[in-house]
């Protein structure tokens, strides 16, 4: 079984199609708060606050990996939001600052 001129075209256009999604993907997120170990629970908070609100979010975690070298076990998480949410959730922010 071979495959035509046709169906190795769309197969190719599938393919960058994909490539193009997923790369590009990266780009539609954007940094709104941190944190490291000392509040990792407000960090899980305004996540949750955020999503409970619709916002499309997800955190994402910056640890290092294990070195024998390292002084310390510091954990870092970044609160990322959909660019096209970001407005709606810095004024959730503010709110939930007032908390």
């Amino acid at each position: 079984m071979t495959l035509d001129f046709w169906e190795l075209l769309f197969v190719s256009l599938v393919i960058v199609v994909l490539i193009y999604y997923f790369v590009f993907q990266k780009n539609k997120w954007v940094e709104l708060y941190g944190g490291t170990n000392k509040n990792l629970g407000e960090v899980q908070a305004r996540y949750s606050y955020l999503k409970d609100n619709g916002i499309r979010c997800r955190l994402k975690s910056n640890t290092p990996p294990p070195n024998r070298y390292a002084t310390s076990n510091t954990t870092s998480v970044t609160l990322l939001v959909y660019k096209e949410d970001e407005d709606k959730a810095l004024k959730l922010m503010s709110e939930f600052n007032r908390k």
